[in-house]
């Protein structure tokens, strides 16, 4: 019987060939050197193995460069990357960045760069920028079977990214990534976003006073943060609920609502906006506004680039190093090596996912979300929070 990828335990795997076995999980190395130990180290932690697996990923730049070799590394027989020119690099400055850093962590050939049809064949595909979206179309030329591990939590799930439906049709199988899980703790890391934006701008942070706007999972974890560096800060679900109180900064927080926030038409006008919050530095993290127009009325905001729809990040958490997004993406293969091996045991769409959910790094959709794919589905054996459509990290 095939096994299937578990977390915890101890050993790095034959696969990655041992490297840097002998320093350990070590700090005092050069930037290049430490990230090779430390995403060694991840994959034995999550004890990642993809031996006999090809998965489907992204070239890219900065701290996601490191996802093929992660895959490479944990043994996949082939690595299939699919490059797109974007915001942060060109389509040859993905492939070279990311080629460098599969060479820095083995030195067998197995990956290549690929068409994006290719790469979606793969036994496990990841849900990256330049592999989206995953439509109809998309996930029709999938292999039945293949696994489709999401880099975040099921909540987070959009239709126009991801269509449940076919997938199900499709047999392609389908789960999140548990972000609160002690091995991710993405938004133990999300928290640090603003501190370190408001602290890039010149301000104290301690002292200050400091609205965060919006809704769910992604103000917690900031207040949190924020308030452990010594900032008063005040929540706010909705800009209009602004102004009894004068914030030095303000802070946009909300990954979960459609509606345009700020701007013309949106909840606030900016002019109203403007009043309301005086003088105070504009942070956007996420949140649907109007930045050129909070811009043009004179309004100090960063980052200089925002995101500018509903769902987006203007940063994420590459912007506070390299390790969040390590720990992330190899938790998402972890979650893919999963499904396949499911898959090789059950051969069954519904067999396979309850199998792969007794890995406890790998979330379940809600009832209601697997529901809008005609389908139903959920594991009794879960806990109620995470089959609730409104899971709230328990950290």
């Amino acid at each position: 019987m095939a096994a299937l990828a578990t977390v915890g335990g101890s050993g790095l795997m034959n696969t990655a060939e041992g490297f840097l076995m002998m320093n350990g999980c070590s700090s005092d190395k050069s930037d290049h050197v430490q990230t090779v130990d430390r995403v060694m180290c991840i994959i034995d932690e999550l004890q990642l193995d993809l031996r006999g697996l090809v998965v489907g990923t992204e070239a890219a730049t900065g701290p996601f460069a490191w996802t093929a070799a992660i895959a490479a590394a944990a043994g996949a027989t082939e690595v299939r990357i699919v490059a797109r020119t974007n915001a942060y690099g060109t389509a040859p400055r993905a492939i070279e960045e990311t080629l460098a850093a599969v060479t820095a962590v083995t030195a067998k050939k197995v990956v290549r760069v690929s068409s994006i049809t290719d790469a979606r064949k793969g036994d496990v595909v990841t849900n990256l920028g330049p592999l989206r979206p995953f439509d109809e179309a998309a996930v029709a030329g999938m292999r039945p079977g293949s696994a489709l591990p999401l880099m975040w939590e099921t909540w987070e799930w959009r239709s126009l990214e991801l269509d449940l439906r076919a997938c199900v049709k499709q047999r392609v199988l389908v789960l999140g990534t548990d972000e609160s899980h002690p091995a991710v703790r993405t938004m133990s890391y999300v928290g640090m976003i603003p501190v370190k934006l408001l602290l890039g701008a010149g301000e104290p942070v301690t002292g200050q006073r400091i609205a965060l706007v919006g809704a769910g999972r992604f103000v917690r974890h900031m207040a949190m943060a924020l308030e452990g560096v010594g900032a008063r800060v005040r929540q706010y679900d909705d800009p209009r609920d602004l102004g009894n109180w004068t914030p030095e900064a303000v802070v946009f927080a909300d990954h979960e609502s459609p509606d345009l926030l700020v701007g013309n038409g949106g909840r606030l006008e900016v002019a109203d906006f403007s009043a309301r919050i005086g003088r105070a530095l504009v942070v956007h993290v996420s949140g649907f506004v109007d930045a050129q127009a909070i811009r043009t009325a004179g309004l100090r905001m960063v980052p200089d680039r925002i995101a500018q729809e509903a769902h987006r990040m203007s940063v994420t958490t590459g912007y506070i190093g390299i390790e969040p997004v390590l720990r992330l993406h190899a938790a998402g293969l972890a979650v893919g090596a999963a499904l396949a091996r499911a898959w090789q045991v059950t051969g069954a769409y519904d067999e396979s996912l309850r199998l792969a959910l007794q890995a406890p790094i790998a979330q379940n959709f809600s009832v209601a979300q697997w529901h809008t794919a005609g389908k139903t589905f959920h594991v009794p054996s879960q806990s109620p929070e995470i089959r609730d459509a409104h899971y709230n990290p328990p950290f």
